[in-house]
């Protein structure tokens, strides 16, 4: 199999758990977990054993996401010798003592390794991970993130601190989530323009999707020759959609270390623009038009989604423009906008 010995040989990170201790101390005197990670690898243990950590890595658990499914493996005698000399056996035993491994892969991809040492019971071992792991994981994740620097925060705060109202994702060269903050998950969950695959961000097409990755590898083959922005506008699965992406380069000082930062506008409720117009006088058919011509709708886009006759929703239009005192549709959605925005803000 060979995955626990090379993950152990690449661990970034070991510190004592006595959650893990907790929920398993009644199979097992001792377990360890090998955290399926983006970057390096990772361990988690529940032994009393000393923190060793490398500073320099950078750790980012793979996400975990999907359907789980438990199953016992067989360890290799290099992968039970990696696993002694990261937890001794005890003294004055008759014989070493048993390791049991099992795989856990969930459907997203992401595969961590747990192994027990003296397990009691493998098989009631083997169905309590299946309902208590995702749970667990999770935290261990959690815990792990405060023992391990990890560049992918560093770059979420900075963009953070520049733009606002917006979903931002943190992505590597291999197309991966490393971080998303708030509005990015939301997005991500209605999966109407983004999703992640658990191993890529993947767009609505497969065409959009093309053109996400070749962005971002030439970001990474421009890199030292001068910061490129590339702007991506996402049609979405209806087609109808006009989102601007945009993508930036964001490099770590200290290690030249590079990382990709996604931004799109998070609009507001299609409800919230309607009150908006009302409130600078159009009518409720009118507020409706204003909303749709907002979205990027075209007129006769807009007029089949409103159920109107598209001589209807001209007349409506037009009424909204002269109310709001704009010239065109593209003024009265940035008014939209930015008075929806600066409610936001």
């Amino acid at each position: 199999m060979g995955t626990i010995e090379d993950r152990f040989n690449n661990a970034s990170g070991m510190f004592g758990s006595k959650l893990l201790q907790d929920f398993f101390d009644s199979f097992a005197e001792t377990m360890t977990v090998s955290l399926d990670c983006d970057h390096g690898r990772q361990i988690v243990t529940s032994a009393n054993v000393g923190p060793s950590r490398n500073d320099s890595a950078t750790v980012s658990a793979r996400r975990a996401a999907g359907p789980l499914t438990v199953t016992p493996v067989d360890l290799s005698a290099s992968e039970l010798a990696s696993l002694r000399s990261r937890i001794p056996d005890p003294p004055q035993l008759p014989k070493p003592p048993n390791w049991h491994a099992f795989q856990c892969r969930f459907g997203s991809g992401a595969t961590d390794i747990l192994a027990f040492r003296d397990l009691d019971d493998p098989d009631e071992a083997e169905a309590f991970l299946g309902r208590v792991w995702p749970g667990l994981r999770h935290a261990c994740v959690n815990a792990s993130g405060q023992t391990s620097p990890d560049i992918s925060s560093d770059a979420m705060l900075w963009m953070i601190s520049q733009k606002v109202n917006a979903a931002i994702l943190v992505l590597d060269e291999k197309y991966r989530v490393l971080r998303t903050n708030a509005a990015a998950d939301e997005l991500l969950a209605e999966r109407q323009l983004l999703r992640d695959s658990g191993d890529r961000l993947v767009c609505a097409t497969h065409k959009e999707t093309i053109a996400l990755q070749a962005a971002i590898d030439e970001s990474y083959a421009r890199a030292g020759k001068g910061g490129i922005e590339f702007i991506l506008i996402l049609r979405g699965k209806s087609g109808t959609a006009h989102v601007p992406m945009s993508l930036s380069t964001y490099v770590q000082v200290e290690t030249g270390e590079r990382l990709i930062l996604v931004m799109l506008p998070r609009p507001p409720a299609h409800e919230r623009i309607e009150e908006l117009a009302r409130s600078m006088g159009l009518t409720p058919s009118e507020a409706r038009v204003a909303a749709l011509i907002r979205e990027g709708h075209s007129n006769r886009e807009a007029a089949e989604i409103a159920g109107l006759k598209i001589e209807t929703f001209n007349t409506y239009a037009k009424r909204a423009l002269s109310k709001m005192n704009v010239k065109c549709r593209a003024e009265m959605a940035q008014m939209l906008t930015w008075q929806a925005a600066l409610e936001r803000s």
